[in-house]
């Protein structure tokens, strides 16, 4: 079965107090989408589109792209899913005169369930975030230069329902960011323990 749309979405945003790295912006997003299922195992989506980021107030700071989406699912069983996507997108941005990065991110994602109690969710994903306005890198020499990052992510959880309003879940997560911007390198590590209910 194979399924077309469009897609338009506005986002405004306006903050209450100034400051010299948050800017008031309307961001457009527009895309054309097709959704493909030639068989019950395995369906995909794929959107592209158009971003118009518009910075109010501020001269030089708007920003035009392409942004695309693109999701392969496979479930050879009822326990067992796996997700491959890939996006890009325009994303708000802190940093110095940036008010926005654009993100392009591949993900790798399994979801695992083992009997009726336990299930597992295993993540891979690799991202590369680009800043369109070049900054001072005072610790790397005092030089104007455009920011890149790119980031390598996995986390690893396990998931106890202990009553189908109640889950437990155990989750291991590492993340390494490597930047032009020396100030900005970072490696980390996260062991989180989650009680969710739903009521």
């Amino acid at each position: 079965m194979t399924s077309f749309g469009i897609n338009y979405s506005l986002q405004y945003i306006d903050y209450m107090l100034p400051g010299s790295s948050n800017f008031d912006y309307a961001m457009h997003s527009g895309s054309f989408i097709v959704q493909w299922n030639p068989i019950s195992v395995f369906s995909s989506e794929f959107r592209i589109g158009f971003n118009h980021l518009e910075v109010i107030d501020v001269d030089g700071r708007d920003q035009d792209d392409l942004i695309y989406t693109l999701q392969l699912r496979y479930q050879p069983e009822s326990t067992s899913t796996w997700t491959l996507s890939t996006v890009r997108e325009i994303v708000n941005s802190f940093f110095r005169d940036n008010s926005a990065f654009q993100s392009t991110a591949i993900q790798l994602t399994w979801d695992q369930r083992f009997g009726v109690k336990w299930r597992s969710t295993s993540l891979i994903s690799y991202e590369v975030n680009r800043y369109n306005i070049s900054s001072l890198d005072v610790v790397g020499g005092g030089i104007f230069k455009l920011r890149k990052d790119e980031r390598f992510q996995g986390t690893l959880s396990l998931i106890y329902s202990i009553q189908e309003w109640w889950d437990v879940s155990m989750e291991y997560s590492y993340t390494n960011n490597d930047s032009n911007f020396n100030e900005n390198d970072f490696s980390r590590n996260n062991v989180f323990l989650r009680f969710s209910f739903v009521l």
